[in-house]
């Protein structure tokens, strides 16, 4: 009997164990279960934050091909290889930064035009040629050569006149080579500057040269000028279209001597000059594409 009673009690016992134990096996699975979920979850969260990533780099790379993107460049549709054509005459305040240099038909600027007076400077050296510029000093205002002079300016609008004393030359070969290496070192100085080269006009006449070898010699000088202006890209005035008659010659209301302008003369031709300035803005262009 009591060894029945025993066994029941070791029975009950274990019994009571085995429910004891039970709640901590209950959450085990669950347990398992949630870390799983919470994996999945934080999987997911971590593949969708990549693939976010992922493109806003690749939207921020095509950005660059989305816009436009654009090449700019300096075009210049100016013809050096022919004279300024004719304008609207430029206002006072051009002739603050107008330089102008030559020989005795320059004088007549310097002497019966108002240019100086609007601010502009003239330099003249009577009977000098192209070989004496560079120790020939203009007739008044300065002790410079008028090499140094043209060099030298602070000026922008830079006007050369020269050429009728050496016109009784038969071979300008020399000339031209000289002329070109004068524009060479006024264009090291003046890259940016506006250069102006006046033609020589045809004379009524000269001492000590027939008229035809003249007209043919100012037409040789002229053609080398305006070849020069061409490939150096800079400009020529040419007054002949306006201020000659019939038969090409400078009209003899306009010179006192067949040659050098009188007031009168000196006024056309200042107001020619005036007329004939080129306005970078209507040829140079920015093109953007």
């Amino acid at each position: 009997m009591k060894k029945s009673l025993c066994l029941f009690l070791t029975a009950v016992l274990l019994c009571g164990c085995s429910s004891a134990e039970q709640p901590e096996n209950i959450n085990g699975p669950e347990t398992e279960t949630q870390t799983a979920e919470t994996d999945t979850a934080e999987t997911a969260e971590t593949e969708t934050a990549e693939a976010v990533t992922a493109e806003t780099a690749e939207a921020e790379t095509a950005k660059p091909e989305d816009q436009p993107a654009y090449a700019c460049r300096t075009f210049n549709y100016y013809d050096y290889g022919k004279p300024v054509k004719a304008a609207e005459p430029v206002g006072d305040e051009y002739y603050q930064d107008m330089f102008v240099a030559g020989d005795s038909r320059v004088g007549s600027l310097y002497l019966y035009s108002d240019l100086r007076a609007k601010g502009a400077q003239l330099w003249y050296t009577t009977s000098i040629s192209l070989w004496r510029i560079y120790d020939v000093s203009p007739d008044e205002g300065s002790d410079q050569p008028m090499f140094d002079l043209i060099m030298d300016t602070d000026r922008h609008n830079i006007y050369i006149l020269i050429g009728i004393n050496e016109i009784r030359n038969d071979n300008f070969d020399a000339w031209g080579e000289e002329f070109e290496s004068v524009i060479d070192e006024l264009l090291t100085n003046h890259g940016d500057d506006d250069i102006y080269l006046i033609l020589n006009y045809q004379p009524r006449g000269l001492a000590n040269i027939d008229d035809a070898s003249l007209w043919t010699h100012v037409e040789e000088e002229n053609r080398r000028m305006a070849e020069i202006a061409e490939k150096k890209h800079i400009y020529y005035i040419d007054i002949s279209d306006e201020m000659t008659d019939d038969a090409g010659l400078i009209r003899g209301e306009y010179v006192w001597d067949g040659l050098h302008f009188n007031a009168q003369g000196t006024r056309e031709f200042a107001d020619y000059l005036a007329r004939h300035v080129v306005r970078r803005e209507n040829y140079v262009k920015e093109i953007c594409e």
